[in-house]
């Protein structure tokens, strides 16, 4: 497999967006109905409605279409972004950095801990089983590529991954930093959104 084929196949098996099934306490419902629309000079009307720890629903409508932009102003980081980074950097270890064991064990802490809040906060319905299987089934997948790739041509690849970059940066300032950042990040019960992203 061509170096660049196989950093294509890692970059396909990304996560597009957070999948936000959330069954947070909030009554989204009700707060809809409580923020009025306001008409824009281009007819078409907006609204932003709070969900919770700095978390914004803004909405616009125009023809009877209503387009939803969550972005989290908290000021402590998007969980859903954070999640997508951290399962894709897991993935990307196993055969980038398999033998990095300490670096494993805390992201896969830290992933652990995020599922966790996803599932006590969101709006929809996410599960943890829903969770646990997207990392399942990409460590799966990129075990396969893994598995029908010369050695020289993954490490090439890894050299080349976005993932891994962000992981050396992770390292530099060490696990005691990373660990912080991640209690940081859940410090404050909030809708796990995926804007704005790093």
């Amino acid at each position: 497999m061509h170096p660049a084929r196989l950093v294509t196949v890692l970059a396909a098996l990304a996560i597009g967006g957070c999948s936000q099934n959330e069954h947070h306490r909030v009554d989204y419902q009700a707060l809809a109905a409580e923020t009025p629309w306001k008409i824009e000079q281009n007819g078409s009307e907006t609204r932003s409605i709070p969900l919770g720890g700095g978390v914004i629903r803004h909405q616009d409508r125009k023809d009877g279409k209503v387009y939803n932009l969550d972005m989290d102003e908290s000021g402590l980081g998007a969980v859903g972004c954070v999640w997508e980074l951290y399962v894709q950097i897991r993935t990307d270890m196993e055969i980038c950095h398999k033998e990095d064991i300490e670096w494993k064990t805390l992201m896969s802490n830290a992933i652990n801990d995020i599922n966790s809040f996803i599932v006590d906060n969101s709006i929809d319905d996410t599960t943890r089983n829903y969770l646990d299987a997207v990392l399942s089934d990409k460590m799966s997948a990129i075990n396969k590529v893994a598995a029908s790739a010369p050695k020289e041509f993954i490490e090439k690849a890894c050299s080349w991954n976005t993932s891994m970059r962000m992981l050396s940066h992770l390292k530099e300032n060490g696990p005691a930093e990373f660990n912080y950042s991640v209690r940081k990040l859940l410090s404050v019960p909030r809708p796990p959104v995926s804007m704005p992203c790093l």
